[in-house]
Formats: C-alpha cells, sequence, structure tokens
C-alpha cells in the first residue's frame, strides 16, 4: 500500500514537472515558477526532481534576467559573431549596436560595414544601406559582386556609384 502510494506521489510530480517543461517552452516562466514552487512545496523527498528544479529554476533566471555583456572587453571579431548571432535570432536592433561597437574596434573590418548596410537596407533605410556598402566594398572590392546575390542588397547595388 505504501509503495502504491509513493507510485501516486510520484506520477504527480511527474506531471507537474511536465506542465513547468511545457510552460519554459511556451515563455510563460511565471507559470513555470508556479509549478516548480509546488513540486519544492509538495514533493520535497524528490531529490532527483530536487536538482532538475534547481537546473530550471537558473534557466528561468537567465531567460528573463540575462547577463548584461561588457562589449568593451570584447574583440571585433567575438563581437562581429555575436551581431550575427543576434540577427539570426531576429534582434536586429540589437546585432545593429553589436556591428557598431566592432566597428569602432575594427574600423578597415568590410564585412562589419557590409552587415551594417544588410540590416539598414532591411529596414528600408536606403541611404544609410548605401552608405556603409560603399565603406565595406571600398574596404573590400569583392564584397561588391557578393552584394549583387545578397537578397537584402541586390535591389540598392544598382544604385550605387562605386570606385574603380
Amino acid at each position: 500500500m505504501k509503495a502504491r502510494l509513493q507510485m501516486i506521489q510520484k506520477k504527480g510530480a511527474i506531471d507537474i514537472f511536465e506542465k513547468a517543461i511545457l510552460a519554459i517552452k511556451e515563455k510563460n516562466y511565471d507559470e513555470a515558477k508556479k509549478y516548480f514552487e509546488i513540486l519544492e512545496n509538495d514533493y520535497p523527498e524528490e531529490l532527483a526532481l530536487k536538482e532538475r528544479l534547481k537546473v530550471y529554476k537558473r534557466l528561468i533566471e537567465l531567460k528573463t534576467n540575462p547577463p548584461k555583456i561588457d562589449y568593451s572587453k570584447l574583440d571585433s571579431e567575438t563581437l562581429f559573431q555575436l551581431g550575427v548571432h543576434y540577427y539570426n535570432q531576429s534582434k536586429v536592433e540589437e546585432a545593429l549596436n553589436i556591428f557598431f561597437e566592432a566597428a569602432e574596434k575594427d574600423p578597415k573590418n568590410a564585412k562589419i560595414y557590409y552587415n551594417i548596410a544588410c540590416i539598414y537596407a532591411k529596414w528600408g533605410n536606403i541611404e544609410e544601406a548605401k552608405k556603409y556598402l560603399l565603406i565595406a566594398v571600398e574596404a573590400n572590392p569583392n564584397l561588391k559582386e557578393y552584394a549583387k546575390d545578397d537578397d537584402d542588397l541586390k535591389n540598392i547595388v544598382s544604385q550605387i556609384s562605386f570606385k574603380q
């Protein structure tokens, strides 16, 4: 009888844990926290669950309060890669800010200006896109041909007078 009761309790804990995980997947972190509190309060004897709760609570903390990055301590290549990462996650404004940080550290890096041009083109700010594409192509003339096939830039390449 006692073993059956323990099995029922364990099933209840697993059900609540699964609801918490689903809430995390749906980015409903407050709901996930509530489920985790229930598990901590109602199932304190579940040691394996306790360890998992610590991990998931930390995950929620990082998702809701991401650590601040001190960009001044990063080199231009790391900043560039971080900018690309944010761009690919559709965090375009953050990416642009990071690309500008990278450009300050490495003002001759064509790929940084190229990506800035892409962002401005994506936003429809054609003049800024042209400006930064010109800087990029001046630093690396091969980017002119590359830009012709780039979905973000191909429509503005024909509007630019590049230096020969």
